[in-house]
């Protein structure tokens, strides 16, 4: 106890949101290889969730796609549009629970879109997640391994 102890090289920890930061740039390398259109509608690559086709690939990256965020939305009326369990009881009871990333998008898509693609700004998770499964579907490869090809190489 309270002893040093070198990390170990297989270990993995979770870094949050700064991963959004790994995935834009990868996406963004594969805009610049011309593998993706940054004012394309993102529905031309991920057909399967019929998205709005007024959403750019840009504005995923950019927060202003006006999809709802999985994660849940309060309101400045002091409403709530629940997604995910995130705090209390329910999250103490499902906070094991491991979410496929379309179940996220899923989850997102059945709930209001907070505005009109491209008029406003609003954090959301989700838009990572679609920016991701985009990632994984134009290149075929994971999102793990277009960061190791693309930027810790």
């Amino acid at each position: 106890m309270g002893e040093e102890a070198k990390p170990p090289t297989n270990g993995h920890f979770r870094i949050g949101s700064n991963i959004k930061t790994f995935t834009s740039t990868v996406m963004l390398q594969l805009v610049a290889e011309g593998r993706i259109g940054l004012d394309e509608p993102a529905v031309d690559y991920l057909p399967e969730f019929g998205l709005d086709r007024r959403i750019t690939v840009r504005m995923l990256l950019q927060h202003t796609s006006g999809v709802f965020n999985f994660t849940g939305k309060y309101y400045e009326d002091g409403t709530v549009m629940p997604g995910i369990p995130w705090q209390g009881q329910e999250w103490v009871d499902n906070r094991f629970k491991t979410y496929r990333p379309e179940e996220l998008v899923r989850l997102a898509l059945s709930k209001p879109v907070r505005f009109e693609p491209g008029t406003d700004w609003s954090y959301s998770n989700t838009n990572y997640v679609l920016a991701r499964l985009l990632i994984e579907k134009v290149t075929g490869s994971s999102l793990a391994e277009e960061m190791q090809r693309l930027i810790l190489l």
